[in-house]
């Protein structure tokens, strides 16, 4: 056994129900646990590269969007600029239809004067137009002023600093002259206010928070479409700021100041983020080809780069938030699904291995978990405890087995509480009124529990005022055992079966292992016992008080083993009635005293009648009747000398099958009789019921003294049964006042050591020829 347990062992530890549950729940937690941490961990790590991701995309999307405004800025103000020099090519090709001559191929400026005013000559973009002449600007309206001697050779963009003029509110244009016109016109000139100018650059894109500027190439406003953003354009003081390098200075920190003016020193640099955060923004370039060869002229399209983005970052927080609201609702889901699953996992095992109302295991269960435990604890002693309710058949007998329900459940309930906070203890329930225990510990200490046990069981206020008697079977057992619990838990019930009405715990000790291997042995010999003719026909002689003679026998089995020599029927009938046995053997008995007497009529012997014992396995099914039928009349046996003795205990069970079977036999001639009458059952209305020939009086009232209560009974009885018509025998008759009280109270036939005790057939034959000693 110990080495199975070993090898079992070493396939792997197994574990008590509330041990699964448990390993379940702290599986199922981690993994919820590793599962929130992984979750967490994504949703970092996704952060992180979705910012990189998002912030390379936005950079993307404000350089592709700040790309196509500031081209579409740039588009519109070449537009402009091209209205304007066609405004002064248009004057230009007017003049040319007017003599403005002085008729020595020079310019007269009086008829220039003039001209400029002639009603066709009508810019369409610029505010006034003119002509350049000897360094002095003549325009419309009688405006003229000097302007610095210029090498006009294209168009070009100038302000009134640039020509060194008090005004700095228009912006001008000049157009170079043909080779055909006049000597003294430098070329032709334009102007248009800034206010008008930067109200037709202005744009509402980006909810007017873009900036349109036109600048030179040192970082002087030339025009600026939009100041709301004055704390990018001024000071602390208030005072605007007229160059944007001084700006961005306090705008942008130091290393992103000299990012732009690297972007503002390189021509091929089209896009500047300007700054991070509140301050970042977008800056377009694009440098006009307006300026003279001393400056370059800029146009610059700023927007801060969240509107730039606003729109994808709007459609990426709805898909954030879809996201995380994704994450959010699946990962609380998975949790609670988990949660679920664990608690009806839980409950379903439960279902399987406790009885709801006790919480008591139920008997697979039990075992099982007695086999982990058993095998989590090596070298520790536990006791295997099964438990009987001694009385209970009486409660279910007068109070319905609805009652006893409930008082089975308050029995598990307290056996249940009983347990200690100990997990290597547990209590079962396995059927009818019996319940099952392991206790951790050695005899000593399994007992000590159980009496504090028993206290509660008894002592407690049942329903219906019952006050119970329990008995406990024990087998200490430990891990070596554990794959043979079930046969473990046989010997537990079978010390339990071994006890007295006073004996409560019952250990399966040494001496109970003796009894029980002899009882393997009876039981294992059976069969060859029976094919070996071991079992003898003892015969018992009676003797009739009235005619003073022999009146009949009783056929007794006795057991003659070959090397134990002749074994009680104390020991082998109550085993085989249990296992069915009995049946084979009553055939077998009842076959071999139908030889004996067949032999005897053969041989002209006197012959008396014999009565035999029938065990009530055999009313199980009545065919057993139509065998003992051909048994007698294969032998051709005289009905007359064979008697069925029927124990009384046989007719509370089987009343119906008792009076059917009672029809038959007195339909073939066969004499009935009651055994043990008044063993403890309720018999005196069934012998007015049912049709018995002989009433046999338990021995048990003849001893302890056979005082005067006794006596009145049994005279009583005698007298009932004469009243009645029945023969009356008095079994275990052993002394001289019982037969002389039974002679007087008119007892018919006596059966007893008294007369003669149990004989083979021998000596029974030399008996039943000659009368007693004592007669």
């Amino acid at each position: 056994m110990l080495e199975k347990f070993k090898a079992f062992n070493k396939q792997g530890k197994i574990y008590t129900v509330q041990q699964r549950i448990s390993r379940l729940k702290r599986h199922v937690y981690g993994l919820l646990i590793a599962l929130g941490i992984a979750i967490i961990s994504f949703i970092i790590i996704f952060i992180i590269e979705f910012d990189r991701v998002s912030n390379y995309y936005y950079n993307e999307i404000a350089e592709t969007r700040i790309t196509n405004t500031g081209t579409e800025r740039k588009n519109f103000i070449n537009l402009y600029f091209s209205m304007a020099f066609q405004d002064l090519h248009d004057s230009h090709k007017e003049l040319s239809y007017i003599d403005i001559s002085d008729g020595a191929g020079n310019v007269d400026i009086t008829k220039l004067k003039n001209s400029l005013n002639d009603p066709e000559i009508m810019p369409y973009f610029l505010e006034n137009v003119g002509v350049i002449c000897d360094d002095t600007a003549y325009l419309q309206n009688d405006v003229q002023f000097t302007i610095p001697k210029l090498s006009i050779n294209s168009s070009m963009l100038l302000t009134g600093k640039d020509l060194n003029l008090d005004s700095d509110e228009n912006l001008y244009f000049i157009y170079p002259k043909d080779d055909h016109e006049l000597n003294g016109i430098d070329g032709h000139i334009g102007y248009v206010s800034k206010k008008v100018f930067t109200d037709k650059i202005s744009t509402t894109i980006y909810n007017e928070e873009s900036s349109t500027l036109i600048l030179k190439k040192n970082g002087d406003f030339i025009c600026v479409s939009s100041l709301i953003h004055d704390w990018r354009f001024f000071n602390f003081f208030g005072t605007c700021f007229t160059n944007l390098n001084d700006a961005m200075k306090v705008w942008v920190t130091e290393s992103d100041y000299n990012r732009y003016m690297a972007y503002m020193e390189d021509p091929e640099a089209i896009i500047f983020n300007a700054g991070q955060d509140d301050r970042d923004g977008m800056f377009y370039k694009y440098e006009l080809n307006v300026g003279d060869e001393d400056s370059t002229y800029y146009l610059i399209f700023m927007a801060p780069r969240g509107l730039l983005t606003n729109h994808a970052i709007h459609l990426t927080t709805i898909c954030l938030v879809a996201f995380y609201s994704s994450v959010f609702i699946g990962t609380i889901g998975i949790y609670t699904l988990a949660i679920l699953l664990v608690i009806n996992y839980n409950k379903r095992k439960r279902e399987e291995a406790f009885y709801k109302e006790t919480g008591l295991y139920k008997e697979d269960a039990f075992f099982h978990d007695t086999q982990a435990i058993l095998l989590q604890n090596p070298l520790s002693k536990f006791g295997l405890i099964y438990i009987n309710i001694q009385n209970f058949s009486r409660i279910n007998s007068y109070f319905g087995t609805i009652a006893g329900d409930k008082i089975l459940d308050e029995v598990g309930k307290i056996l249940s509480n009983s347990i200690e906070e100990n997990p290597y203890e547990i209590a079962g329930y396995q059927h009818g009124d019996k319940y099952m225990l392991l206790l951790k510990g050695d005899i000593d200490d399994v007992l000590f529990k159980l009496q504090d046990f028993n206290e509660k069981l008894t002592s407690h206020n049942y329903d219906y005022g019952q006050k119970l008697v329990f008995s406990f079977g024990i087998k200490i057992t430990d891990a070596q055992y554990a794959l043979d619990l079930r046969g473990e838990f046989d010997c537990a019930k079978y010390s339990e079966s071994k006890s007295g009405k006073t004996e409560i715990f019952n250990n399966y000790d040494q001496e109970m292992i003796a009894r029980q291997k002899e009882t393997e042995d009876i039981n294992g010999r059976f069969e060859e016992a029976l094919q070996n003719e071991e079992f003898e026909v003892f015969l018992q002689l009676k003797w009739s008080l009235k005619d003073n003679d022999w009146a009949g026998a009783e056929a007794l089995c006795r057991w003659r083993d070959p090397i134990k020599g002749l074994i009680s029927p104390g020991k082998f009938i109550p085993l085989f009635e249990e296992n069915g046995k009995i049946v084979k053997l009553d055939a077998y008995m009842f076959e071999n005293t139908c030889k004996i007497l067949r032999h005897m009529l053969d041989e002209g012997e006197r012959c008396v009648p014999v009565s035999f014992n029938l065990s009530k396995r055999n009313f199980q099914d009545l065919s057993f009747i139509e065998k003992y039928h051909e048994i007698i009349e294969k032998y051709q046996i005289p009905h007359e000398l064979i008697e069925v003795e029927i124990t009384e205990g046989l007719l509370v069970d089987n009343i119906d099958t008792f009076t059917s079977f009672i029809k038959i036999f007195h339909e073939n001639d066969f004499s009935i009789s009651m055994d043990d009458f008044g063993a403890g059952y309720s018999s005196l209305n069934m012998i007015h019921e049912l049709d018995f020939d002989v009433i046999k009086i338990d021995a048990r009232f003849f001893r302890g003294g056979f005082d005067e209560t006794n006596q009145i009974i049994v005279s009583s009885i005698i007298n009932l049964c004469h009243q009645l018509n029945k023969i009356v025998v008095a079994e275990g008759v052993e002394n001289t006042n019982e037969v002389e009280f039974l002679k007087s109270a008119g007892c018919d036939i006596v059966q007893g050591y008294y007369f003669a005790k149990p004989l083979p057939v021998d000596d029974f034959k030399n008996l039943l020829f000659n009368k007693p000693e004592n007669k």
